[in-house]
């Protein structure tokens, strides 16, 4: 289809989750990918079932990371006119903190941030994470990311995090089961790290007084990844460190007792704990009826101790705080399919909810002593609503407005 667009010139266009990337013949041809070339770790090339030549497709990092160079690069300027208008949508939804979990080893992603920060053009404090590639010299990133977090100490932006992917994603099929796919009985999905690899880049990463911070989806990865900040935090020693998941679709329940005892912090997404197409389309084929209706646990996660905020994955879901709030609450949809993602008892309470939303974000970000609550002496980070949501049912708290927004002191919506 896209050879019929133009053949002559590489096309490429990225799924909006990001972990996939459909390219015409050209730009196979120019990144020399063939019949011949084997799937990357961590990654899938998917081929025609019957010649098995590439299809076009690509389907993670790692495969997608194959073509990147055909296209060209945004320039610092595009990247700060992203950013302007990202924080502007941020503050329109009350967000005056936030955090990006993908910060490219790019002078010119990095260095608008900066520039930005330094010109006094944010009204988001902004912090972030360093990806590290697995596929590359990874002990090499972390120094460069430790040297670039020491020399970026604006307030509004900082970035002493380090971002891993465990695993990959359920839609993908390349999400790590400890059980097999239902539909592929013997196939369980991609692990993106060896486990001495991870040991090793956690505890370099910790020892230098760092924040990790993973992408895990399956249990197994969930699993994997609790193995190796233990084994960490038996060779450095316990600290004040943070560490943290993002997502956690599937964990074992000892899993998530285990993440409370290691003082993480769990990043979840509300906007995903609802019953949509993906859920009969991916989740009951994929996972099995057991599996599909015993995803996201969100109450356990308190109830064990772990700090838990609320994260939404752009561009995967948009910002939509009192969404968000609400599909926590309720674990439905605000639209289409009503009912309601099982289990109930992973619902949580509204004041939960406006922890993960303010405080307990700060606490993750190590700001809790600046934003995160209305204190003397912490900056004047305010919302103003147009209801009082301790006043009205739960269904009507998609429908609250926000009416103001406040970044230190100073009105930004």
């Amino acid at each position: 289809m896209l050879d019929a667009i133009d053949s002559e010139r590489p096309i490429g266009i990225i799924s909006r989750d990001i972990h996939s990337m459909w390219v015409n013949s050209k730009a196979l041809e120019m990144a020399g990918i063939t019949k011949d070339t084997p799937d990357p770790k961590g990654g899938v090339i998917a081929r025609d079932p019957k010649t098995g030549e590439p299809s076009g497709l690509l389907q993670e990092h790692a495969a997608m990371s194959l073509a990147w160079e055909l296209f060209p690069s945004p320039t610092k300027e595009d990247y700060k006119t992203a950013l302007l208008w990202i924080q502007e949508w941020l503050n329109r939804e009350g967000i005056t903190t936030a955090h990006d979990a993908w910060l490219e080893f790019d002078h010119n992603f990095y260095g608008a941030y900066d520039e930005l920060a330094v010109d006094a053009k944010l009204t988001v404090r902004f912090r972030g994470s360093w990806y590290i590639d697995p596929a590359e010299d990874y002990m090499d990133q972390i120094r460069k990311g430790i040297n670039l977090a020491k020399s970026f100490k604006h307030p509004h932006f900082q970035a002493y995090s380090f971002k891993f992917l465990a695993d990959n994603i359920l839609e993908e099929e390349t999400a790590l089961l400890l059980e097999p796919y239902t539909h592929r009985p013997d196939f369980y999905g991609l692990k993106n790290w060896e486990d001495a690899d991870m040991a090793k880049a956690f505890a370099k990463v910790d020892k230098a007084g760092y924040q990790i911070h993973v992408h895990v989806i399956g249990d197994g990865a969930t699993k994997y990844t609790v193995d190796a900040l233990e084994k960490v935090q038996e060779m450095n020693g316990k600290s004040d460190s943070r560490h943290s998941f993002a997502h956690l679709q599937m964990a074992r329940p000892e899993d998530v007792i285990r993440m409370g005892e290691l003082g993480m912090s769990a990043h979840m997404s509300p906007y995903w704990m609802i019953m949509d197409e993906g859920f009969d389309n991916f989740y009951l084929p994929y996972l099995g009826s057991k599996r599909a209706n015993n995803t996201y646990p969100h109450k356990s996660l308190f109830d064990a101790g772990v700090n838990v905020t609320i994260a939404s994955d752009f561009i995967t879901s948009e910002f939509d705080l009192m969404t968000a709030i609400y599909n926590g609450m309720a674990r439905k949809s605000t639209e289409g399919n009503a009912n309601q993602l099982s289990p109930a008892n992973e619902r949580v309470s509204l004041e939960e909810m406006l922890k993960a939303a303010t405080i307990n974000g700060a606490y993750a970000n190590f700001l809790e002593n600046e934003v995160g609550s209305i204190k003397v002496g912490k900056k004047a980070d305010i919302v103003v609503l147009s209801k009082n949501l301790f006043e009205i049912e739960t269904e009507e708290i998609p429908d609250v407005k926000i009416e103001m927004t406040f970044f230190e002191g100073k009105r930004v919506y």
